[in-house]
């Protein structure tokens, strides 16, 4: 695991490049600190939710049979 519990700011992919980007911040929100992954040449996507409501999980296969897991959970603090 690379890291938990982090804010999600982005998920894109730049199709030129061929790359998936996650970007995620820690810390607090005047001095955030952001963590960026790539996935080079995804080969497979799924997503486990048709509605994209909390909480949704992303895994992105990448070359080698890496996979990259992303999970967005529900933040009680933001809907209470």
């Amino acid at each position: 695991m690379e890291a938990s519990h982090l804010a999600l700011l982005a998920l894109t992919y730049d199709r030129r490049d061929d790359v998936l980007e996650i970007a995620a911040a820690r810390g607090g929100p005047h001095l955030p600190s952001v963590l960026r992954h790539m996935v080079n040449h995804p080969e497979h996507v799924s997503v486990d939710s048709q509605t994209m409501l909390a909480p949704v999980t992303i895994a992105v296969d990448g070359p080698n049979a890496v996979r990259t897991v992303i999970t967005i959970e529900h933040d009680p603090e933001i809907t209470g």
